[in-house]
């Protein structure tokens, strides 16, 4: 990269996630969100996967900023910033809350896989690798709580 090209923001979203169904018994949710050298500043890519099935899928991503991106299919909007919510809720989109460096949750995201998204909507806490997954519960349990005082 020359002197003349910016350099991509620092995102705190690129590495690997495991995503846990809240509320419901559901295969854990397998992401590893990348940016390839080759692509474009503002291009992110997920590898997403299901726990215990093989297939991957690659959607891509559209950098908004270090702390936020939209993923077109599905449409999920991840930002980290909560006086977004008021107008992103007029939309379809799903909004991902960055928690902390290690816990990001998508709210409703989860729908049992049932047709046009008309089952049960549950949240899925995605946590780094490791200890950060032992306390994704607690995490959502705190999230919850303080959604509701607001």
């Amino acid at each position: 990269m020359n002197a003349s090209q910016p350099s991509p923001p620092n995102n705190r979203f690129i590495g690997r996630w495991i995503g846990q169904t809240q509320g419901c018994e559901r295969p854990a949710h397998l992401w590893e969100i990348i940016q390839p050298p080759t692509s474009p500043p503002y291009m992110l890519y997920i590898l997403a996967s299901r726990e215990n099935n093989p297939r991957v899928m690659m959607p891509h991503a559209l950098l908004r900023s270090q702390d936020s991106f939209v993923v077109p299919q599905p449409v999920i909007w991840l930002s980290i910033d909560p006086s977004r919510q008021a107008l992103d809720n007029q939309t379809h989109d799903f909004i991902a809350v960055l928690v902390d460096s290690q816990h990001f949750i998508i709210p409703g995201w989860d729908t049992n896989e049932t047709p046009n998204n008309a089952g049960p909507a549950y949240d899925v806490v995605f946590s780094r690798p490791g200890l950060a997954e032992l306390v994704a519960h607690e995490v959502w349990l705190r999230y919850k709580a303080q959604a509701a005082k607001k």
